[in-house]
């Protein structure tokens, strides 16, 4: 007897369905419409609490409908009830498509009615029309690295916040201490030293010079060099009511950045569970300007790169790319686009500041940084966000392309591939794909080494003139050696 072969079993149906989901804290509405040609209908609407017999209510409640598409927006809660749909199996003959959209592209104008289930017909709509463009979901690590990056930029904020205050009431109190930062050792050691001595500036330095207050030499040694500058504060003495509040700020200073070494400690040992997460975040991380636990959260919040279709849209969604400002016949590249995502801009444009005022080593974008900085001087965000696009470009190069970070302009860079031998050039990183023919290595030492040579040169030439103004251009040679 010849064996039956079963065909996939065909649905047709006269309308398209689809569903919206307004999420909240404690409930989920979700509203069933039918698309009967250009109109969209409600069918039916019905809340479920957020609990796990709730959102299986929910599903098997859309499970009845032949639902194309079901649209959600992205909130804090969403990644729960989006893992209830996708873990669900009673849909039938059709899965319908999951699509969480930004909140942008349902915010509310003034005064417009904000209700939850027109919100959710709203949403049901959307994914109808063809209006609703998905965002990224990272799942399981992805998501656990993605929420403790976040959770690590909310307490370094915290902790930004705090520094903050209590430099106010330093300055309210007379003492605009001067290059006091209270990012550094000698800092909290000169606060905890301010407090031991119940307010008194003058005492606080005293102790700390002549060693009654046990510090770190590097803290004396930092006191010291900023004693002149100090001691005309010496007479100042704060009350105690104030020493109060500071004594608070610290305690919960210390408490964040226990908690912050404990979230980067925690990241780690997520990044090292995944060797694919553990191989690219080691590779951004030799980006100068990024640290470990910011190539983390790029790796978090980009997910997999491939999903976008050129560098551009890359560099739209981490927020590096101009918005186009159109009117009439003129064109420009505008501001930068704020419709991005906040995290990963945050850290580029971290990037920028560091690369730009911190690191003082040779490198195709410390160059770059230099530059902008001699251009925009009067401009330092838009010297952050230059710099931050630069290193944006690169982040992606090494995401697509597997490259190695190679910090010298214009050097061969190698790339991870079946074939043996290849390579790549990176040039600024300036080709989408496209190569340059033959191209010229730059490095600056080389350039370096035939200006010495060529003053040499002239000078040599110039020793034997007799004219007086050949002679002060030797004397400008010697200076330029």
């Amino acid at each position: 007897m010849a064996e039956q072969v079963k065909t996939p079993r065909i649905i047709h149906s006269k309308y398209q369905y689809g569903a919206g989901l307004d999420v909240h804290n404690q409930y989920v509405t979700a509203c069933v419409a039918a698309k009967r040609g250009h109109e969209v209908e409600k069918l039916v609407v019905q809340e479920f609490q957020r609990s796990p017999e709730g959102l299986d209510a929910m599903c098997r409640f859309l499970g009845k409908y032949l639902i194309g598409i079901i649209v959600m927006e992205a909130t804090t809660q969403t990644p729960f009830i989006y893992d209830a749909l996708v873990k669900y199996t009673g849909w039938g003959g059709i899965k319908p498509e999951l699509r969480v959209v930004h909140p942008n592209l349902v915010k509310k104008y003034t005064g417009e009615l904000h209700e939850d289930k027109h919100d959710a017909l709203e949403l049901a709509t959307l994914g109808l029309a063809g209006l609703a463009k998905g965002s990224y979901v990272p799942q399981e690590k992805m998501r656990e690295l993605r929420l403790l990056t976040r959770e690590m930029r909310f307490v370094d904020r915290d902790c930004t916040r705090l520094k903050n205050r209590i430099k106010r009431v330093l300055t309210t109190w007379g003492l605009p201490l001067q290059d006091f930062n209270l990012s550094t050792g000698y800092a909290t050691d000169f606060i905890n030293a301010f407090l031991h001595a119940k307010g008194d500036f003058g005492a606080t330095l005293d102790s700390i010079l002549s060693g009654t207050f046990k510090t770190p030499v590097t803290t004396r040694r930092a006191i010291e060099k900023r004693e002149p500058t100090y001691k005309v504060f010496r007479s100042i003495k704060v009350p105690n009511s104030i020493l109060i509040s500071l004594e608070s700020y610290m305690l919960d200073l210390s408490f964040k950045s226990t908690i912050e070494s404990r979230i980067e400690k925690e990241i780690e040992s997520l990044v090292v569970q995944d060797p694919l997460i553990h191989h690219m975040v080691t590779r951004i991380s030799k980006v100068i300007g990024l640290s470990e636990t910011s190539a983390a959260s790029l790796v978090a919040e980009t997910g997999n790169v491939a999903r976008f279709s050129n560098r551009k849209q890359f560099l739209k969604y981490v927020g590096c790319a101009p918005a186009q400002y159109i009117s009439g016949e003129v064109s420009r590249p505008g501001h930068l686009s704020k419709r991005a995502n906040k995290f990963a801009r945050n850290v580029f444009t971290q990037a920028g500041r560091i690369v730009t005022h911190s690191i003082n080593d040779d490198s195709t974008i410390k160059e770059y940084a230099r530059k902008q900085l001699n251009a925009h001087m009067n401009n330092k965000k838009l010297v952050y966000a230059n710099v931050g696009i630069k290193i944006a470009r690169v982040v992606y190069a090494i995401m697509v392309k597997g490259a190695e970070f190679n910090p010298k302009f214009d050097q061969n860079v190698k790339v991870e591939s079946s074939l043996p031998n290849r390579t790549f050039v990176m040039k600024e990183w300036r080709e989408s794909g496209s190569q340059a023919a033959n191209p010229k290595p730059f490095i600056l030492k080389t350039i370096r080494d035939k200006t010495k040579h060529l003053i040499k040169y002239i000078e040599k030439n110039l020793e034997e003139s007799t004219e007086p103004w050949l002679n002060n251009l030797s004397d400008i040679f010697d200076q330029l050696q």
